[in-house]
């Protein structure tokens, strides 16, 4: 149902949002706490009881960021901690409200720190090659900036990423304030009874045979992803998301 379609709800309401079980899509859980309630709690709506809602309501925000120019970028890092990792690339694309791709931005760092062996044979690289090609980390970092502008920011897994993004941004005595919106809820969501939402999985998926686990690479597919929940989410197939008063617990 479209947000102008809605039907209100009075405020005294316990509202829950069931979403399918990944583990076991024959059961529903309650997508806020986890807890399971009867498939019969979940698909037994009536209009006293609440009203269904779709992906084009859930992120309005996120749909109203992509019509304008935006921009989708991913990071290679040297660590999964923003404390100690360091940004190995950088890269970024420039899109208009079609999707169309208009400019993009990928550059390497020449980091200090290690680099595993693991994150090397993905990029397909050498210590060497980053010695020989990678930028001073303030001059990169400041280019990035001036590539993304205001504009809002798409990453996939954007909570991984935003530590870096900040701490980069002080790094060179500036503050990341861009929105910043992630499609792994977008992916997570559109294609729930998917087993993982990593990039290499929603690849095979959207039918990306030739996509490699570059920096670049992933922006692209990040875009892709986006692009695919968009048109579904506006497709009217995908609207499974309920408001309801009082699911039943699951007694099984």
């Amino acid at each position: 149902m479209r947000s102008s379609q809605r039907k209100p709800i009075e405020q005294t309401y316990r509202i829950f949002i069931v979403s399918p079980n990944k583990e076991d899509p024959e059961k529903w859980v309650d997508a806020i706490s986890g807890a399971p309630v009867s498939v019969d709690a979940a698909t037994e709506l009536d209009d006293a009881d609440g009203f269904e809602f779709g992906l084009d309501d859930l992120f309005e925000t996120e749909w109203e960021a992509t019509r304008t120019p935006f921009v989708v970028a991913d990071l290679e890092v040297t660590d999964v901690s923003a404390q100690v990792g360091e940004i190995l690339e950088f890269s970024a694309l420039l899109v208009n409200p079609d999707g169309e791709i208009t400019a993009e931005f990928s550059r390497m760092v020449r980091v200090t720190g290690p680099v595993s062996l693991w994150l090397l044979t993905a990029m397909e690289i050498s210590r060497a090659d980053i010695e020989r090609d990678g930028q001073p980390f303030a001059d990169v970092m400041k280019a990035f900036v001036d590539f993304i502008g205001d504009r809002p920011v798409f990453m996939h897994h954007a909570a991984f990423e935003e530590p870096f993004l900040k701490k980069a941004a002080q790094a060179i005595q500036q503050e990341f304030h861009n929105p910043l919106h992630d499609t792994l809820q977008l992916a997570e969501l559109t294609w729930p009874k998917l087993p993982r939402h990593s990039c290499t999985v929603l690849a095979d998926h959207l039918g990306i045979s030739n996509f490699m686990e570059t920096s670049l690479d992933c922006a692209k597919l990040t875009l892709a992803v986006l692009l695919a929940a968009r048109e579904d989410a506006f497709s009217g197939s995908n609207t499974f998301f309920r408001h309801h008063r009082n699911p039943k617990p699951d007694t099984a």
